[in-house]
């Protein structure tokens, strides 16, 4: 008897150093996780690091928690994976942009080798090959950039494993979504390469036909996993009835096959289902964040392009230039009161300042003094919120600076209710700029939003498909077709309960 007791012991000391070894890891995994919301990436990813040296490898799988009864197996973090390897990769690129160099170009070729170290184990996930990619990118290595081109075609539908997803931003997630191995393993079709971009020097009045010539679509084309060629909607040709004239037509008039595109006068038709709302805050009293000194003139290009190129009427897009909470709110109320019941499109273009304070985006308006006190501010939702009760689709793009304050930046509120897609004119950090045009400043986010509409030219504009083209003309500076190096960078749409190819 007193051999089994001292066995017992024995078992129960082994079983409680196994839960005490476990505990490290998950404590500093956990660390990383929140330096991660506070976006302190160096802290991150010496705590993930540390986690990797404690228990090492990256899981796909969910990890079973010593202890407790039996029949009441618990699952850490409810069954999401273990990826410090991953997560410290990711951390570090992040921390990369924000160094000077030699230290910039040292992180990046380590992190470099950490993602790809994880694509030689198996581990093949979409977020891999994206941040892989970003990190060959930015080290301006285009050899490697083709070779992992290659191996995401090869790898294919195999990409099964998991990574942990909480350390990746809303936008960075959009994007990584929209990937498709099987796009890059096929030559590209002929009407599906995207045009040559407007020459940003030149109004957004010029005709499409004088964007340049369109690029032959080849198989050696190169395929970049995080900036994929999109394709170029196809347009119904003017129509040649000569008493046809322009105007509004209901929609559900007509069937989709025979809704006419452009009219005799080369103009997309005006939906009547389709309202604006276009707010250009030059002005703030905020000492440390600056509004755009463009947002004025943007609002003018927003507008022209969504008359002239995107299908709206004229009397449904309301511009409101350096105005209070009260004013756009008000604008925003007697617009939804015209919208029909269900079926409404509603583009919202913001330039102005915007902050999130305690997880809550707010807009700014003229007499806001503090980033930290919303008493001048209106809050994201609240815009939103007439549309959201006329059951419209809201498509809101937001041209604002986004630096990180107190942990958190613009656009780090996601609604879960309604069907909403999100755009910003920059990622995560950065600032918005601007240049002349025409004897004006405009923003590079609103320039190129305006030639992308000019490009598209429809009145059925699919959101992911615009929202890659406006990032090609900012990254690309206006030269060429493939990326470049812009120094601002669009972010892809955040969707809400939208589908990617939902029509503004």
């Amino acid at each position: 008897m007193r051999k089994f007791g001292r066995a017992l012991s024995l078992v129960l000391l082994i079983a409680s150093t196994v839960v005490a070894v476990g505990q490290p890891w998950r404590e500093a995994y956990e660390r990383g996780l929140t330096a991660v919301r506070a976006q302190k990436w160096s802290d991150a990813r010496a705590a993930f690091l540390e986690a990797g040296k404690d228990r090492k490898g990256d899981a796909a799988g969910p990890t079973r928690l010593r202890g407790g009864a039996v029949t009441e197996q618990r699952s850490w973090r409810d069954g999401a994976p273990y990826s410090p390897n991953f997560a410290a990769a990711y951390a570090g690129l992040k921390a990369a942009f924000a160094m000077g160099e030699p230290d910039r170009a040292a992180m990046l070729n380590t992190v470099s080798g950490e993602f790809l170290r994880l694509l030689d184990q198996g581990q093949n996930a979409k977020e891999t090959f994206y941040f892989l990619n970003l990190t060959y990118s930015a080290l301006g290595d285009k050899d490697a950039v083709g070779k992992l081109e290659e191996r995401f075609a090869k790898v294919g539908r195999r990409m099964r494993w998991k990574v942990d997803t909480e350390i990746i931003s809303p936008e960075e997630m959009a994007a990584i979504q929209t990937l498709n191995p099987e796009a890059v393993a096929r030559p590209a079709q002929p009407d599906r390469t995207p045009r040559n971009p407007t020459d940003t020097t030149s109004g957004a009045t010029r005709p499409a036909s004088e964007t340049g010539p369109t690029q032959p679509a080849t198989s050696d084309r190169p395929f970049n996993p995080a900036n994929p060629p999109m394709p170029k909607p196809r347009q119904n040709p003017a129509s040649t009835n000569p008493t046809t004239s322009p105007g509004t037509i209901q929609p559900g008039s007509l069937t989709p096959s025979s809704v006419p595109e452009l009219d005799p006068l080369g103009k997309p038709i005006a939906l009547s289902n389709k309202f604006a709302l276009i707010v250009g805050n030059t002005q703030s009293k905020i000492a440390d964040l600056a509004a755009p000194d463009t947002a004025g003139n943007d609002a003018t290009l927003i507008r022209d392009g969504l008359v002239t190129d995107g299908g709206y009427p004229e009397a449904n897009v309301e511009v409101l230039i350096d105005a209070s909470p009260e004013a756009i709110l008000q604008k925003a109320n007697a617009l939804a009161e015209r919208m029909p019941e269900d079926g409404a499109v509603i583009t919202i273009f913001f330039s102005g300042v915007g902050v999130n304070l305690d997880g809550k985006d707010y807009l700014a308006g003229i007499d806001a003094t503090s980033a930290t006190d919303s008493a001048a501010m209106l809050a994201k939702v609240d815009l939103f919120k007439p549309f959201l009760n006329k059951g419209a689709n809201i498509f809101a793009f937001f041209q604002v600076n986004r630096p990180v304050i107190g942990g958190r930046t613009f656009g780090g509120e996601v609604p879960i209710v309604g069907s909403i897609a999100q755009s910003f004119g920059t990622i995560q950090g950065g600032t918005v700029l601007g240049f002349t045009r025409n004897g004006k400043r405009v923003g590079v986010y609103a320039n190129a939003f305006s030639n992308a509409l000019l490009e598209f030219k429809t009145n059925k504009i699919p959101i992911l498909e615009f929202s890659w083209q406006v990032f090609f003309r900012m990254r690309r500076g206006g030269t060429g077709i493939e990326g470049g190096g812009s120094t601002q960078t669009p972010t892809l749409p955040v969707l809400t309960n939208m589908a990617s190819d939902a029509r503004f």
